[in-house]
């Protein structure tokens, strides 16, 4: 009874407080969720929970979890309640500047908060993923969340990269995130095996090479090797065009963000090892092998939903992919039969034999050092490569590290590897605290021990670039 008295207190008084949604890029999340923190428990006490499931039940914590929400006395605004849900850069940017029921993300309910403020935090209340099948099933997880509009976004890319417009956003750079390119593990275990072939296997793509990719989905590995021996195909993986990850790959490459690709996943995702089948993603998301609808596999974000240009709506789905073989793998793509205009499960059909390939996307810096894994090059699982001739030699040497090495750091703030895009945050300024928590959020991440993992402080930055993927010029940014 004392709980529930808690639970409907906190509810009771929202109304009082300020109350913040944030959204956006899944990138910077663990950074974003570390200086919140750390800004209300500079406040004094603090009570806060999270989802600590992802929507198949895999565990996450309080910086990789899609949700969280504080309460406590936030700096330069006083009480305040925080809610945060990410969606990825460019939904976070529409879910701001267009706000409504088709752009309004979930977010915990108030309700859901410990109802007593302690330091620390105390111990956070902990829930389900709205959608997390186990449990008590995902009906009963969704009454912990509901819709609401979106007052600040982070994202990787800058709005003027995206076709959204709506509300005028204000707000600006608050970090650094880095890309790089990685190829998946059958690449990695022909390069540790060695021999003739396994050196020609290239470290390097340019942006000529990946333009051609991303236009054809695949290259037989002689586009890179020279080698006309060299006949296994390199197809294409990623993200859906609400990412900024893929905004800003396509920008950075000179392909453009708004221009259809030509994409691969892992159709059967069954195993945890190899990929058996990949597909061609089809408009409207099509279905993965066990008969299950993927809607979110589409991309509509600029109106171009069609066959080749979706692609996976977590950068965690590639970064597994990608550290999997495919030493035996179909390909797969969809076919409207009944010319229904819309795909049916049953309409897919194998248009290659099982065969060797390998598979290749852009990922964060963070997600790299995931895929690749920490053992010495033997053990690795991805392969990380460079980029116009330079490559990041601690996230691709052995033992890669936790958070950017000074080295790797150094490549980046003087300008020679090219691959990066200021972390933006975005806010409307009416809203009532989001100028002020802006200016704590930012302060708080130009901390190199804070921001972690997840990119670099713009204050070690010796260049800068006015739009994504545009001129480098040297000085710092203002």
């Amino acid at each position: 009874m004392l709980g529930a008295l808690a639970a409907l207190a906190i509810g009771g008084t929202a109304q009082a407080q300020t109350v913040i949604e944030i959204t956006g890029a899944t990138a910077f999340r663990s950074a974003a969720v570390t200086a919140i923190n750390a800004a209300f428990n500079a406040g004094g006490n603090f009570t806060y929970a999270y989802a600590n499931t992802d929507k198949v039940g895999t565990a996450t914590t309080l910086t990789s979890g899609s949700m969280q929400i504080w309460r406590g006395t936030f700096p330069g605004i006083g009480d305040t309640i925080i809610r945060t849900s990410w969606n990825g850069s460019v939904e976070g940017i529409r879910a701001v500047a267009v706000p409504g029921v088709a752009n309004n993300p979930l977010y915990l309910k108030t309700t859901t908060l410990p109802g007593t403020l302690v330091a620390g935090g105390g111990t956070p209340n902990t829930f389900r993923f709205h959608s997390d099948p186990n449990g008590d099933g995902a009906a009963a997880n969704a009454l912990n969340y509901e819709p609401a509009e979106s007052d600040m976004s982070f994202s990787d890319v800058a709005q003027s990269a995206t076709p959204v417009s709506g509300l005028s956003l204000t707000g600006g750079p608050v970090g650094v995130v880095v890309f790089t390119m990685i190829a998946n593990k059958t690449w990695s275990d022909d390069k540790i095996a060695g021999g003739a072939y396994g050196t020609r296997l290239p470290s390097n793509i340019t942006d000529q090479q990946f333009r051609t990719m991303a236009k054809n989905g695949y290259v037989p590995m002689s586009f890179f090797t020279g080698d006309v021996n060299d006949t296994l195909r390199v197809y294409l993986t990623g993200r859906n065009d609400g990412s900024g990850t893929r905004t800003s790959y396509l920008s950075e490459t000179g392909f453009g963000a708004s221009k259809p690709v030509v994409q691969y996943l892992g159709h059967d995702r069954s195993s945890t090892t190899t990929i058996p089948i990949i597909v061609k993603v089809p408009a409207g998301g099509g279905f993965n092998f066990q008969d299950v609808a993927k809607p979110e596999y589409a991309s509509t974000v600029w109106g171009l939903d069609q066959d080749g240009n979706g692609g996976h709506v977590s950068s965690g789905d590639v970064k597994a992919d990608l550290s999997k073989t495919t030493a035996s793998t179909a390909v797969w793509e969809f076919t409207d039969l009944d010319e229904s205009g819309t795909f049916e499960a049953n309409e897919d059909a194998q248009v290659r034999p099982a065969e060797k390939l390998y598979m290749i996307s852009w990922v964060t810096y963070d997600d790299a050092r995931s895929a690749r894994g920490t053992g010495l090059a033997s053990a690795r699982t991805a392969e990380v490569l460079g980029y116009n001739g330079v490559i990041l030699p601690s996230l691709s040497g052995d033992n890669p590290p936790t958070n950017m090495s000074v080295a790797d750091r150094a490549l980046v703030a003087e300008g020679k590897y090219t691959p990066w895009n200021f972390q933006q945050l975005y806010y409307v300024a009416s809203r009532t605290g989001a100028a002020a928590a802006f200016t704590e959020i930012k302060s708080r991440l130009n901390d190199e021990t804070l921001i972690g993992k997840a990119g670099m402080p713009i204050g070690q930055m010796h260049v800068n670039r006015t739009t994504d993927g545009g001129i480098i010029n040297p000085g710092a940014p203002n």
